[in-house]
């Protein structure tokens, strides 16, 4: 960014910034010679053109001519509208350019008081296409600089308070990419006259004792006494009033339980400044008393479960009947609420998380009142924590043979996360049965294969029928995992391995079936019956 400063007919370069924010208006079109203020003092005004670029006098002010605001010192590119004033129309129709696409101009002639306050008007105005141009006060952050539209041309104003350089930096970026040089077709800087503006404040707008209200003025001012306060529903306290300059505060002692409202009217103070101009009224300051050992309702916030899965509910209970409560009163960490639901003491709000981690909900002090008209609001509640878990389905995956002893097998279920309610019939067994489960409570490898500790295992037992396939597998929903949600198992694996046991001797029983047996515990015989063939 380059730096020319342009006092009448001279430029020259200055290494000090003048920075001071400029707070723009929009731009407005150009349309008639009351488009030039007036207001206060000028300090200055040109015409920005080519060298000997002739005066013009609009609207009772007189625009200097002027060569030296940017570089190329050339310019006139002929506004084609017709304002209804020929000097306005000459006005419109100078230009000055050059340096590139972001120069800055020194304005204020060194002639700006320090902390006064200035208003500053920029016309420009390019008959070609596309040649837009910001005007800004040089700082860093460009959020504030104003566009200003080159057809038909356009004006904006805006306001500053000098730095105490005497001087103020006009930043003219190019609006276009295409567009190699900035311009400007004329600006004016005038006084601006300031009033005392009071501003109200205090520490908390919900009070139960005397509190102190802060009077902010944006001007040294004078004459605030305590009878100049407007209050209802209590009383400025006898000798409180303090401060000096712009800043004062004053303390007010509430009257009943309620509503108290503090204001300042128009025309109580004057400003130091020599302009003797009064204050404008200040916005009403509302703040809510409620005395000591009021009976205020409480609120209890709760829900079925403090471990979720995706949005939730929460009740939310007073102790007694109250109105205001709408959804941003919450307070909600990690999430948002939705769909507040209910009346009188008793309401619902579904809470969305943000990501899987933990919730927070709480309800603030202040933000509902009762209805057996003393008008007492809420206290806080307790804060609320709740987890958001991700859908956990459990799965269930089968492994084995690590045993064998003929005809009886040994298998493993692993659950990824502990469950509960497995039993023998769960399992669907083809050529055989389930003889026994057994509750692991630790880890098992199998070929290189580990399952992790958060899982539940089991040992199952399985007793083949006969020689051949033996297919076991555990369907979904056979078992429950035991964290609260209630979601069952999606369907196993299906594990297969070939029986080879010795069945023993073979029957042939009534309808061709045939038998196999051995021994087995004593006496005792362990058989299989398998249909004849067809």
């Amino acid at each position: 960014m380059n730096k020319i400063y342009g006092i009448v007919l001279c430029a020259f370069w200055v290494g000090a910034v003048q920075s001071a924010t400029i707070n723009w208006g929009t731009g407005v079109d150009v349309a008639t010679v009351s488009d030039v203020i007036t207001s206060d003092t000028l300090v200055e005004a040109f015409n920005a053109g080519a060298s000997g670029v002739a005066d013009q006098t609009v609207n009772g002010v007189l625009f200097t001519g002027t060569g030296s605001l940017l570089p190329s010192n050339t310019g006139a590119d002929g506004f084609t509208g017709d304002t209804g004033n020929a000097s306005y129309n000459v006005l419109l129709s100078n230009i000055d350019f050059g340096g590139g696409i972001d120069e800055t101009i020194s304005v204020g002639g060194g002639n700006l008081a320090a902390g006064g306050s200035y208003l500053i008007q920029v016309w420009f105005v390019d008959t070609r296409y596309i040649r837009d141009q910001y005007f800004g006060d040089g700082d860093a952050d460009q959020s504030n600089d104003v566009h200003l539209n080159c057809k038909p041309g356009q004006y904006a104003i805006g306001t500053f308070t000098a730095d105490g350089t005497g001087y103020q930096d006009l930043e003219i970026r190019s609006g276009n990419s295409n567009h190699g040089n900035v311009h400007i077709t004329a600006y004016q800087i005038r006084t601006a006259s300031s009033v005392p503006e009071p501003t109200l404040s205090t520490a908390t707008n919900r009070v139960s004792a005397p509190f102190v209200v802060n009077i902010e003025f944006s001007e040294a001012i004078t004459g605030l006494e305590e009878s100049d306060f407007a209050v209802s529903n209590g009383a400025v306290a006898a000798s409180s009033l303090s401060g000096s300059g712009n800043a004062f505060s004053v303390e007010i002692t509430p009257a009943v339980n309620g509503s108290i409202r503090v204001e300042l009217p128009a025309g109580s103070v004057s400003d130091t400044d020599g302009d003797n101009n009064t204050n404008p009224a200040s916005d009403a300051l509302s703040v809510f008393y409620i005395a000591p050992g009021g009976d205020q309702p409480s609120v209890v916030l709760s829900t079925a479960s403090t471990n979720v899965i995706g949005t939730f509910a929460v009740d939310v209970v007073f102790d007694e009947p109250v109105t205001g409560l709408i959804l941003d009163d919450f307070v909600v960490e990690n999430g948002m609420v939705s769909n507040l639901t209910g009346s009188g003491s008793a309401y619902t709000v579904l809470v969305i998380p943000d990501v899987e981690d933990l919730v927070s909900v709480s309800l603030p002090e202040g933000v509902v009142t009762d209805l057996d008209g003393d008008g007492l609001w809420n206290t806080a509640s307790e804060t609320l924590a709740v987890t958001s878990r991700p859908i956990d389905v459990p799965s269930a995956t089968l492994y084995g043979n690590l045993s064998t002893d003929g005809s009886e097998y040994s298998l493993y279920v692993s659950f990824s996360e502990a469950v509960s309610g497995l039993t023998a019939d769960d399992f669907i067994v083809v050529n055989g049965e389930v003889t026994s489960i057994r509750q692991q409570g630790r880890r098992y490898s199998l070929s290189g294969y580990y399952y992790s500790s958060n899982a539940q295992y089991y040992a199952v037992s399985i007793t083949g029928a006969s020689p051949g396939t033996v297919e076991v597998t555990l369907p979904a929903g056979a078992v429950v995992d035991i964290d609260g949600d209630g979601l069952t198992n999606t369907g196993s694996n299906t594990l297969s391995f070939e029986c080879t046991g010795d069945f023993g001797e073979q029957w042939v029983v009534d309808g061709g079936d045939r038998l196999y047996g051995r021994p087995s515990h004593g006496s005792h015989v362990r058989a299989a019956v398998l249909p004849a063939a067809a």
